[in-house]
């Protein structure tokens, strides 16, 4: 019996080293089956990263104001007020792989303003306006080159006097900057405060520029708007080729050249203007996503073919829920919005229209309850596989700014934010706005 044992552990073994090279093969087929997965679909996987820092609470401004621009080659370019974080002052940092990673931050200027906007012509320039710390409104040109950007000099659109130092006050705020086939569109508001009492009366202004800041009209056609809830004022730009659109107040209107507004008939709608709307044109219509009196986050379509302004249909009933971005590609529509769970607790969620119907349900971005908002993104987005958009995270200072891409075909899974040490484990595909604070 003694002699058959090595036999049979021998074949024993044999037999094992059969199994142990099963398992190899097929473990190997899997390595390489991720391996050549990675190669040919890892430009479709696009996770969220962190852009930058800042000190300011709003650190890329309110809903109405677009901090991000694509260039022609794909690139994300995201504008951010750092606040005291270095470098300070407004900022960029720019992505060449659809927000996976983002480039150090580069000084556009060391005013610190969350009131500002951005827009890029067809070479690549990109061109900033700004309200200063004396409420004047201040431009830049970055003139692009070989993948670069050489930064020039501050160009005064309008010079204010802020209230408080003089009898008077005259500041313009929250400039609102478009592109054109010929050159750029800019709108921002004007309070003037007579011996600094009351909200004063507002205006709404508009300057054209060439493609080199030379600005030419100014307060042309301004008209009050105090009546509009008490001297809260809403609006939005959108360029339909030479036509500019917005809304002011709960009216559509347009211009041509800036020189004279008209008002579209039997466009009023019943917005509450303490959260502005915001307006993108895609699929050969206006789109509008704005606050009604309910408190419900709406949306309508003016179609400018035939002049007729769409029913309401209801975006979101919850309440306390804020209104975020409207984007507008060739097939799509996304309506991202603040999702109100508790005080200084929001969750970012986004319903798409394909072109026939909406979502029936939103689809959640995040899912930490933290306080994320501010979402920011381009109005009109040309290729549906690269839509930044930015926003906020966190409930105190520092905070932090993060981008991805949004994507109509796309799927989120968020672990969750880890008790205690503010980590966690992120997973997510092509392009969602997923957001954490503290370490990834």
């Amino acid at each position: 019996m003694a002699s058959k044992s090595p036999r049979k552990f021998l074949r024993l073994l044999s037999k094992k080293r059969s199994q142990r090279a099963a398992y190899l093969s097929a473990a190997f087929l899997v390595i390489f089956s991720i391996f050549t997965y990675d190669i040919f679909f890892s430009a479709q996987k696009v996770k969220a990263a962190t852009v930058g820092s800042s000190s300011d609470v709003n650190p890329i401004g309110d809903s109405t104001q677009k901090s991000s621009v694509v260039t022609s080659n794909g690139a994300i370019v995201a504008f951010y007020d750092s606040g005291t974080q270095s470098p300070t002052g407004i900022v960029y940092s720019m992505s060449s792989d659809n927000g996976a990673t983002w480039s150090a931050a580069t000084q556009v200027t060391s005013t610190q303003t969350d009131d500002f906007s951005v827009a890029i012509d067809s070479s690549n320039n990109i061109y900033i306006v700004w309200s200063d710390s004396t409420f004047s409104i201040i431009s830049k040109k970055l003139t692009y080159s070989g993948g670069t950007w050489t930064i020039g000099a501050d160009v005064s659109v309008y010079v204010g006097t802020p209230c408080g130092s003089q009898s008077e006050g005259d500041e313009m705020f929250k400039p609102i900057l478009r592109a054109t086939p010929t050159g750029l569109a800019l709108a921002f508001f004007q309070r003037y405060e007579i011996q600094c009492q009351g909200p004063g009366n507002y205006f709404f202004n508009f300057a054209t520029s060439d493609f080199n800041l030379t600005w030419g009209i100014q307060n042309a056609g301004s008209f009050d708007s105090s009546a509009a809830a008490g001297g809260t004022i809403a609006s939005n730009l959108v360029i339909d080729g030479k036509i500019i659109w917005f809304y002011l107040g709960n009216d559509l209107y347009y211009t041509i050249d800036g020189t004279s507004y008209n008002k579209v008939p039997n466009t009023t709608i019943n917005g509450d203007l303490s959260n502005d709307p915001v307006m993108c044109y895609g699929l050969d219509q206006l789109n509008l996503l704005y606050r009604n009196t309910s408190g419900n986050i709406a949306y309508r379509s003016y179609n400018i073919a035939t002049g007729s302004l769409s029913s309401e249909t209801t975006i979101s009933s919850n309440a306390g829920d804020i209104v975020g971005t409207l984007v507008c590609d060739s097939y799509n529509i996304w309506a991202a919005y603040d999702s109100f769970v508790a005080l200084s607790s929001y969750n970012i969620v986004y319903k798409r229209f394909n072109g026939s119907a909406w979502d029936s349900s939103a689809t959640s971005i995040t899912t930490d309850n933290l306080n994320n908002g501010n979402i920011n993104s381009p109005a009109r987005a040309l290729n549906s596989s690269v839509v930044p958009v930015l926003l906020r995270t966190c409930t105190a200072s520092p905070y932090t700014v993060k981008a991805a891409t949004l994507s109509a075909a796309s799927g989120v899974t968020d672990t969750g934010n880890q008790t205690g040490s503010l980590t966690g484990a992120l997973t997510g595909s092509s392009g969602d706005v997923i957001v954490k604070c503290g370490v990834w």
